[in-house]
């Protein structure tokens, strides 16, 4: 009979029932100096990596088992998954590689993260690629970025729930209490030299369904290093008339 295994909600709890992936597990080996094999390493590939990282077709399935769907983030979908030793919930977001520009932003989000270590910041456990990156040559192929589960729902939710069902807004001392966490992270970014480009309350969460849930932000699909974003600015004169942008997101 077929396995099943819970499946998160939009919210990340755990629901109904799924029926897991039937592919068949299997993982990339290679010959070492010695004559053995294992996984590529994650040295093997950058110089600079800080977090396991894995080359394999379905590699990932070795050490883990696929829920259903979440949601979607920059260039990717979202699910649950579970890790098979340890039984630990985390999340998995799943990039279909198909053009050079999409694996440049995935390579470039990869990289944020392993330079990011904040409290308020999504943290990223592993990464597998279905394929190892071929220099002058795109690479198709699902990436696999496994980081930490948030099941609070997001911010813009939690509004909503405020406005809609409570019908009452958040205290002013409760918004302080978000407020100071979203300006840490965002301001810990940018001492590291990182822009996010993204911040929004949909990509704000809580790590759990308390009312003093500590927040996370995450997506860093569209984020890049200052020395980056300045290296490909160019100055664009528009002409403008009035106001440009929601009011609702518009800067001071």
């Amino acid at each position: 009979s077929p396995r099943c295994c819970p499946q998160a909600s939009a919210t990340g709890s755990v629901g109904a029932s799924v029926e897991l992936p039937r592919e068949k597990s299997r993982i990339s080996t290679r010959t070492s100096a010695t004559g053995g094999t294992g996984r590529v390493s994650a040295a093997e590939l950058t110089s600079e990596v800080m977090f396991p990282t894995y080359v394999g077709r379905l590699a990932i399935f070795d050490d883990y088992e696929f829920f259903g769907d979440v949601g979607s983030g920059s260039f990717g979908k979202v699910m649950v998954v579970r890790h098979k030793q340890t039984k630990q919930l985390r999340a998995c977001k799943v990039v279909a590689v198909q053009t050079a520009l999409q694996r440049e932003l995935i390579d470039t989000e990869i990289r944020l993260l392993k330079s990011l270590n904040h409290p308020n910041i999504m943290k990223m456990h592993e990464v597998y690629f279905e394929q190892e990156k071929d220099k002058g040559r795109v690479t198709n192929g699902n990436i696999y970025l496994v980081t930490e589960l948030c099941e609070g729902g997001d911010l813009f939710s939690r509004i909503m729930h405020h406005y809609e069902r409570l019908k009452q807004p958040m205290t002013e001392s409760h918004v302080a209490f978000m407020m100071k966490q979203i300006l840490s992270a965002t301001k810990y970014c940018h001492d590291m030299n990182i822009i996010h480009r993204d911040i929004k309350p949909e990509n704000i969460l809580f790590v759990d369904r308390s009312a003093n849930s500590p927040l996370k932000i995450i997506d860093f699909g569209l984020a890049n290093f200052t020395a980056k974003i300045m290296e490909q600015a160019r100055e664009v004169k528009i002409p403008r008339a009035g106001a440009m942008g929601k009011l609702a997101r518009m800067l001071p």
